[in-house]
C-alpha cells in the first residue's frame, strides 16, 4: 500500500514538472506572438514578402493575391499552435478544452487591439476571427489525439 502511495507522489511530481514545462512553452509562444504583433507594418510586411516571393518564384502565382493569403495563413497557423498548446495545458490540469479556446480567442482579441497602437498596423476584426478559428483548430487536433477520435487505427 505504501509503495502505491509513493508511486502516486512520484507521478504527481512528474505531472507537475511536465505541466510547468507546458505552461512555459505556451507562455513563450504567447510572447512570440506579441513580439510579431509589435513589429511595425513595414517589417511585418517584409517578413511576409520573403515567403510570398519564394512561392511566386516556384509557382508563378499572383504576388498581390498571394500576399493576402500568406498573411492570413500566418495568423491562422500561429494561433493554431497556441490553441494546441493551451489544450495540452487544459488537459494537464483537467480543465475543459472550451477554456483553452476561450483563453486563446481572448488573447487574439487583445493581440489585435495591441496592433492598433503599432505603427502601420491596424486592429482587424477579420483577423480576430481567423485567429479564433486557428485556436479552435489547434484545440481540436489535441482533442482528437487525446481521445483517439478521427485518427485511423492501424
Amino acid at each position: 500500500m505504501h509503495g502505491f502511495v509513493g508511486y502516486n507522489k512520484c507521478m504527481t511530481r512528474q505531472l507537475d514538472r511536465r505541466a510547468k514545462l507546458h505552461i512555459a512553452i505556451t507562455a513563450a509562444w504567447m510572447v512570440f506572438i506579441f513580439v510579431q504583433s509589435a513589429l511595425p507594418g513595414d517589417l511585418s510586411g517584409a517578413e511576409s514578402n520573403v515567403v510570398v516571393q519564394a512561392i511566386v518564384r516556384l509557382t508563378g502565382a499572383d504576388g498581390a493575391a498571394l500576399s493576402f493569403f500568406v498573411r492570413k495563413a500566418a495568423h491562422f497557423t500561429e494561433y493554431a499552435v497556441l490553441g494546441g498548446l493551451l489544450a495540452v495545458c487544459a488537459r494537464d490540469f483537467g480543465r475543459s478544452f472550451w477554456l483553452a479556446w476561450g483563453i486563446g480567442a481572448l488573447y487574439a482579441v487583445t493581440d489585435e487591439i495591441h496592433q492598433a497602437f503599432v505603427p502601420e498596423r491596424a486592429c482587424a476584426v477579420m483577423d480576430m476571427g481567423i485567429d479564433a478559428a486557428g485556436v479552435a483548430f489547434g484545440v481540436l487536433i489535441v482533442l482528437a489525439v487525446s481521445t483517439g477520435r478521427a485518427i485511423p487505427r492501424v
